[in-house]
């Protein structure tokens, strides 16, 4: 496997169907596997990840060829409610809430892992959010067992003071979540 060809697309409208399909397998791979083992069918990726996306936030894949090797998608922490009603509850927050990207999906395929597509991802999202105002980004993911945890890290994202949330009512073997930002 040969990570030279590897392509990054911005998604700003209705893509070709194959990229639409490439996102919702990866997605379901990425998240059904662990910490996570979550199920989804295409419904529902295309209504709760990628149409919300498409329409208020940002949609980056990472191709080889055709085939859809990594995601990445964006959005103001005011579109995420969930997300903003949880910062929103913490005493304070080192970062200013009006002008935060919230980074909301990370996943590259297995078999590309550990080869800089995921960096990559997060810089043309990153990128996306500057050109677009905002000035900090928060991401949330599994306490334990996450993949893109050391990613942000070694990036220089901080954990959020109190930033632990446990979720109730999800359909995940992962119901605790840390808050990074930077």
């Amino acid at each position: 496997m040969s990570c030279s060809n590897i392509t990054l697309l911005e998604i700003q409208e209705e893509s070709l169907p194959h990229h639409r399909k490439g996102f919702v397998d990866l997605y379901k791979e990425a998240f059904g596997e662990a910490p996570y083992f979550e199920t989804y069918d295409e419904e529902d990726i295309i209504r709760d990840v990628w149409n919300p996306h498409l329409i208020d936030g940002c949609i980056v894949l990472a191709t080889d060829d055709m085939e859809v090797i990594g995601l990445g998608c964006a959005l103001s922490v005011h579109k995420a409610s969930e997300i903003h009603t949880f910062l929103c509850s913490l005493p304070s927050l080192p970062f200013p809430i009006e002008t935060t990207v919230y980074i909301s999906e990370l996943a590259v395929n297995k078999k590309y892992r550990r080869h800089g597509i995921g960096t990559r991802l997060v810089s043309a999202m990153l990128d996306w959010a500057r050109r677009n105002g905002f000035t900090h980004y928060v991401m949330r993911t599994a306490s334990e067992g996450s993949n893109s945890i050391g990613l942000f890290r070694r990036l220089g994202a901080c954990d959020i003071p109190q930033g632990i949330q446990h979720l109730q009512n999800v359909n995940s073997a992962s119901i605790s979540r840390v808050y990074l930002y930077g």
